[in-house]
């Protein structure tokens, strides 16, 4: 035993040494990943003069006692032995020795006799105090220590290796679970020091005000009842985390379960991975939310093999003394028997000895496995010898520090998960469960990967088992009877109308108590009402205290809330809502406004001041057009006297000023002095009789060509009777797309106008939220406390936080919806009330004078309130979603709003204001009258250049002189009348004629003009035939 003393300096001596000849071994093997269940294939074909003994002696030390890991360990070395996949051809032998806890000299001493015999590694021990001295040992000897406790000092020496997870990956875990819950008051209860190292990452992240949490030691002679009953009293605190052996654990929840901290108001994060060791019958029907973490699956095909093949090790295993290797054959007999054994459950259920598996033992057994994996693969490679070693002596084992490496480098599917160490040789990249206690016991909820670097840090599995959970919640709440809170308020709830006086639940009825009985018709609970004793919704005043709803629910006094309760996060994060049932936003009530005195000025409200800005340039621009194109156009000069066949000048009756009277006549639509008559008036006769022709054959003709014809029913249907008529072609073009244009406006105006005079304006005082911090004439307010005062005061906008200081600094705020209602019908139109427009749907249905001023301010919805991490969540989920697929909810609000309690009254018409037809509505007319008018100008060139080079050849003129002269006088704008192109020898013979109707006309009694003469009928003078 000196010598053993001396094992750091034989360590410093042979590391250089070592060092090479890992450094040689590595050039000979590849880098080798195990993946599966204990299944291997040697990468590299063996050398010649390499491998392992047949039988390779491993070491485990256990602490007196510790029957269960003695057993693993035993099954594990059994195991590998009997697959000849995971070490061919060779035996582990296991050597066991017991070892007192604490007594450093007898675990020493008994590491020495194993050394002595020739060992490969040693296994254990549990305690702390005997692993250090034996790790001291094999640090001098270069012996592999392998190690399976949790050990928080996070020791790295170069011949150890622990399979535990690394200390800082647990309380990393920890803290991730209780930020996923939203825990921000918490109690932490630990055990000792040990515990504060798992708790260290949340202990750190519990920075006030954000989270807040109260840190407590537990009693070390095990009786917690006074600080249960602390936790009982402070009633912010309902979450628990809790950090402590299996055995204290259990009698915490036998004290906690009789203080009455078990129940559905509490919930527990248990830092233990071995929670499923604790016998958990008690308070599988507590409604108890218990939380914790967990390295073993029960479900895994390989943990059920392990698990059934200890079920029968234990069963027929005989004394304790007896030896080992008498029990293997009598335990797997014969192969198939063996291969039986192995093969997966038909119905994975936990058996009562997966209940004896710790962790620790878990790991054991996976230790053994990686150790055998590593003797594989370094067997592939070179030969290995085990000797003897002895205390007394300085030699060491050359193949310790490669075979702890290998282990460090391979990855191993163990029942603990993948094994596999980071570059430090620590297993911090591990895989959790996340368990939690349910009505069939412990059930699997999500996963927790030291990988996870997003923000989700958790992989749920609760959907996978949803049916199952949401049916056990049913049936937890059936026969149940619930404590209701809520508040009344129109329509929710409110007092029957009855002469005879109610008790209990009766006494009540609205949206709300109907919403409660559907609930408890699927659910199957009973349930009480209770109207909330301070008439509050639920906020926080302050150092963790709420009042209202939210308040009695967290105080026991209440099991849920059923209410026009709001979801928010502030409230979320003092109780857990469901399913929005409702959505709303807010709103603003207020009285209708009064109609406004009518103006002087209202007969131009039907058109926008744009659009009679443009109406006004049409009339000018169109009149303008006329006027050029009527001078442009040949066939609007005519002979001012129709009985002169060959006149000197034309005339033209589109002057300015009758073009401008023109459009103006037909924009107001005034009649006429000419209109068709029935055949046969329609024929007159030719020339006002002044040829020379008999009276016999005199002639008669009619105005009405076809043209003509359709010139006045085309007038007809534009409602267009002038007194100027266009012959052109080109100008009626003008004056046909001009009545369009003016059809179209008159009867727009028309149309409008009568909506105008029927419909008043209304003088609106606000028309949006913007409006009322703008102005001082309306007050504004909500009810103090609640979500909608404080969506004001947490706004980020500017206009919402002005509004909200402004309801502080007059105190406009109201005690209830009923309050603010009356406020607002007594105000005469200067009080404005925020409410959410659920509510305002059911007041301005029975109050006419009330209304709706713009949109909704927000959006959320209504929830049921429960206790934070109520099992009950799911269950009311699906009741809710049940109550909306089947339309229950909307008959309900059609109910409650529309048909009880004198629903209806008030009939929603139209808009209360008619707007001005603007360009938009009416530009395409203007577009039609501006194509129009250049397609006219298009025509009368053509009639301007064919007509004048017509004239230009009959009289024999040159055409180009006959164009220009034509252009130039209707280009000067001067003149109503111009001379007639003729020849030169025609001018003679003008004056006779002109002479010889001018005797015709005389004779007839006509003037030289060919219209009759006046006629004196006081001399008895009588008219021409065929005049009156």
């Amino acid at each position: 035993m000196s010598k053993y003393w001396r094992g750091d300096d034989f360590h410093r001596k042979w590391s250089s040494l070592s060092w090479l000849v890992l450094t040689l071994y590595l050039l000979d093997i590849q880098h080798v990943t195990v993946r599966g269940q204990y299944s291997y294939q040697k990468p590299v074909v063996p050398y010649e003069n390499s491998g392992l003994p047949d039988v390779i002696r491993v070491g485990g030390l256990f602490d007196e006692g510790d029957t269960v890991d003695e057993t693993a360990f035993k099954h594990a070395v059994d195991r590998v032995t009997f697959d000849a996949t995971i070490l061919p051809r060779r035996r582990l032998s296991p050597q066991i020795e017991r070892i007192t806890p604490g007594d450093s000299f007898h675990a020493a001493e008994k590491a020495c006799d194993m050394m002595s015999g020739g060992i490969a590694a040693i296994f254990g021990p549990q305690s702390a105090e005997g692993a250090s001295h034996i790790q001291s040992i094999c640090d001098a000897f270069e012996l592999p220590h392998i190690e399976t406790k949790w050990d928080y000092k996070i020791r790295k020496e170069n011949y150890l290796i622990n399979l535990a997870p690394h200390p800082a990956t647990i309380s990393r875990a920890i803290n991730d679970l209780v930020e996923s819950y939203g825990w921000v008051e918490y109690v932490i209860l630990y055990e000792n020091n040990e515990s504060l190292f798992r708790l260290q990452d949340l202990i750190k992240a519990t920075q006030p005000p954000a989270r807040k949490a109260s840190l407590r030691q537990l009693s070390p002679d095990d009786d917690f009842r006074g600080l249960l009953k602390d936790i009982l009293r402070a009633t912010q605190y309902r979450k628990i985390v809790i950090d402590c052996s299996t055995v204290k654990l259990a009698e915490f929840f036998k004290q906690a379960q009789q203080v009455g901290l078990m129940n559905y108001q509490f919930s527990y994060i248990v830092t233990t991975l071995d929670l499923h060791t604790l016998n958990l019958e008690d308070y599988q029907h507590g409604d108890i939310n218990i939380t914790a973490f967990r390295m073993l699956d029960p479900d895994k095909p390989e943990v059920q093999s392990v698990v059934r093949q200890w079920n029968n090790l234990l069963n027929t295993q005989g004394s304790r003394g007896q030896a080992y290797n008498q029990q293997s054959p009598y335990y797997y007999g014969s192969k198939d028997q063996a291969r039986q054994l192995r093969k997966p459950m038909a119905n994975p259920v936990i058996e009562d000895n997966f209940q004896m598996m710790k962790t620790e033992t878990a790991l054991v057994y996976d230790a053994v496995h990686l150790f055998s994996k590593a003797l594989h693969v370094l067997d592939s490679s070179q030969r290995i010898d085990i000797r003897p070693l002895t205390c007394e002596s300085t030699d060491t084992w050359q193949h310790g520090y490669s075979i702890i490496n290998y282990m460090k480098m391979v990855q191993l599917q163990g029942l603990t998960g993948l094994i596999q160490f980071d570059t430090s040789g620590y297993r911090s990249d591990i895989q959790l469960d996340v368990i939690q206690v349910a009505n069939e016991g412990l059930i699997k909820i999500g996963i927790w990967d030291s990988k996870f670097v997003s923000r989700e840090k958790f992989s749920w599995s609760r959907p996978e088992v949803e049916e199952i959970v949401v049916e056990n919640e049913s049936m937890d709440l059936r026969n149940r009877t619930l404590v209701i809170s809520t508040l009344k308020n129109d329509p929710f709830c409110m007092f029957k109308l009855s002469k005879v006086p109610l008790r209990g639940n009766d006494q009540y009825e609205g949206y709300s108590v109907d919403l409660a009985q559907k609930l408890s018709e699927i659910l199957g609970f009973k349930y009480k009402i209770h109207i909330v004793s301070d008439g509050k919704y639920g906020s926080h005043v302050g150092n963790g205290v709420w009042n209202g709803m939210i308040k009695e629910i967290l105080d026991g006094t209440a099991d849920l809330a059923i209410a026009d309760l709001t979801i928010n996060n502030a409230r979320e994060t003092a109780v857990d809502f469901s399913m929005p049932y409702m959505n709303l936003g807010i709103s603003i009530l207020h009285t209708k406004p009064m109609a406004k005195p009518p103006s002087l000025f209202s007969f131009l409200s039907p058109f926008s001041i744009d659009v009679w800005i443009y109406m006004c340039f049409a009339f000018f621009g169109v009149s303008i057009i006329m006027f050029i194109i009527a001078r442009l156009s040949p066939y609007e000069w005519d002979c001012p006297h129709p009985c002169i066949e060959d006149p000197d000048e034309l005339e033209n009756q589109f002057t300015l000023l009758n073009s401008f009277w023109f459009t103006i006549g037909s924009l107001m639509q005034q009649g006429s002095d000419v209109a068709p008559k029935i055949t046969p008036y329609e024929w007159v006769l030719t020339d006002h009789c002044c040829n020379n022709k008999k009276v016999n054959d005199i002639m008669y003709i009619n105005d009405l060509s076809l043209f003509n014809a359709l010139w006045v029913i085309m007038g007809g249907l534009f409602r267009q009777k002038p007194n100027i008529y266009a012959k052109a072609t080109s100008t009626r073009m003008i004056a046909g797309i001009w009545w369009f244009f003016t059809l179209i406006m008159v009867s727009s105006y028309t149309a409008n106008l009568a909506s105008f005079l029927i419909v008043q304006d209304l003088e609106d005082t606000i028309k949006s939220l913007d409006d009322l911090p703008k102005q001082n004439k309306v007050k504004y307010g909500c009810v103090g406390g609640g979500s909608t005062a404080a969506f004001f005061k947490n706004s980020e906008f500017t206009t919402q936080k002005q509004i909200a200081e402004n309801m502080d600094k007059f105190n406009t705020f109201v005690n209830s919806n009923f309050e603010g209602v009356e406020r607002v019908k007594n105000s005469k139109g200067k009080y404005a009330f925020f409410v959410e427009n659920t509510v305002l749907e059911y007041i301005t249905e029975r109050n006419c004078e009330l209304t709706q001023v713009g949109g909704m301010l927000d959006s959320k919805g209504y929830g049921v309130a429960l206790p934070k991490n109520s099992k009950y969540r799911q269950a009311f989920n699906s009741a809710i979603l049940q109550l909306q697929e089947k339309g229950t909810l909307d008959d309900l609000k059609r109910k409650w709003w529309k048909e009880e309690r004198k629903g209806a009254q008030c009939v929603v018409g139209g808009s209360s204001e008619s707007n001005p037809l603007a360009l938009d509505n009416v530009g395409g007319v203007f577009v039609v009258l501006v194509g129009g008018c250049i397609f006219a100008v298009v025509v009368c060139i053509f009639e301007f250049f064919i007509k004048t080079r017509q004239t230009a050849k009959s009289s024999g003129g040159n055409v180009k002189e006959a164009l220009s002269s034509e252009l130039k006088f209707a280009l000067a704008f001067s003149g109503d009348s111009k001379p007639v192109l003729r020849k030169k020898d025609s001018i003679s013979s003008q004056a006779e004629n002109e002479t010889a109707m001018g005797s015709q006309y005389l004779d007839l009694g006509l003037d030289s003009y060919g219209f009759p003469k006046p006629v004196n009928r006081q001399n008895g003078g009588v008219p021409p035939d065929g005049f009156t």
